[in-house]
């Protein structure tokens, strides 16, 4: 019985690799892509017209004098100072780059830049863009066809009590990137 049940298997084993079917794997097939890269050119920055937030009176008290985008000068406690009559100014800034890109503002952060008469400083807070993309304050823009676009910064002066009197400068760095 021990070789009947052998030979039954084996036969088995026969017929089923016997009927076994070959399966072969589709024909490789390859696609096509193009590739390519368009370097643009170096983004470019200047400023022609300087953040001046012009005359006024020793204050009796701490004063923040604002310059709107619009060039707008306001304090928010006239009582403790006189805005005195002259000129002010917005900086104003020119970018110029590859036609039609848009393009990031990037501002001072708060409590980063300072204005000196050589001896005492008063800081310069909360900077503020307006580009011709934007209706409001924004930190965006986009060059023309031709690569161009400008924008003006704002910002507001902390004034102490008591500060003393002089002629103020210093300046302060904005970056741009592309969008």
């Amino acid at each position: 019985a021990t070789i009947k049940n052998l030979i039954i298997v084996f036969i088995t084993f026969l017929m089923v690799a016997g009927t076994t079917t070959i399966v072969r794997a589709q024909n490789v097939v390859k696609g096509n892509a193009l590739a390519g890269a368009n370097i643009v050119a170096a983004l470019q920055i200047s400023s022609d017209i300087k953040l001046d937030f012009g005359s006024m009176s020793i204050p009796n008290d701490n004063v923040s004098v604002t310059l709107t985008t619009k060039n707008v000068r306001s304090a928010d406690n006239t009582a403790n100072i006189s805005l005195l009559p002259g000129a002010t100014t917005i900086a104003h800034f020119k970018v110029n780059g590859t036609g039609s890109l848009g393009y990031k503002i990037t501002l001072p952060a708060d409590g980063t830049v300072t204005i000196t008469n050589n001896t005492t400083t008063m800081a310069i807070d909360a900077f503020k863009s307006l580009t011709p993309l934007s209706s409001t304050d924004g930190l965006a823009g986009k060059l023309d066809t031709s690569g161009k676009d400008e924008f003006v910064v704002r910002a507001t002066l902390k004034v102490l009590k008591d500060q003393p009197t002089g002629t103020y400068n210093g300046s302060f760095d904005v970056m741009v990137t592309y969008d």
